[in-house]
């Protein structure tokens, strides 16, 4: 039985997607700044780190002080230490990376639609 032609763009499309975000994924992480005070936005984490709860800015990163704890905390579930402020930032940093290479999956995804019609 062959399979279907839906089935076979289906699973290229599903592939092209991983590659994309795996792709980008490693580039920015390999990538990502060490210094705490080299990105805007990341001057932000000290506070998150102390409060470990939820809060808001008055400013365009309300999503962060949200997204940064609950990201830490799966990661703490995972098994991966965060012993400090640093290892803190860089859990953080990572997550930036993976919002960022998800972001281009979806840009992906609306373009390659477009380019379809």
């Amino acid at each position: 039985m062959k399979p279907s032609l839906g089935a076979v763009q289906t699973v290229t499309s599903a592939s092209k997607l991983t590659f994309v975000f795996l792709a980008f994924a490693l580039l920015f992480i390999s990538l990502r700044s060490n210094g705490i005070f080299a990105v805007d936005g990341a001057y932000r984490f000290p506070d998150v780190f102390h409060r470990q709860s939820l809060s808001s800015y008055k400013n365009n990163h309300l999503p962060y002080p949200a997204n940064a704890p609950a990201w830490t905390r799966l990661r703490s579930a995972l098994g991966f230490r965060m012993d400090g402020p640093i290892e803190y930032f860089s859990n953080v940093e990572i997550m930036n990376c993976l919002a960022a290479s998800g972001s281009l999956t979806i840009i992906f995804i609306l373009m390659d639609l477009v380019s379809r019609s």
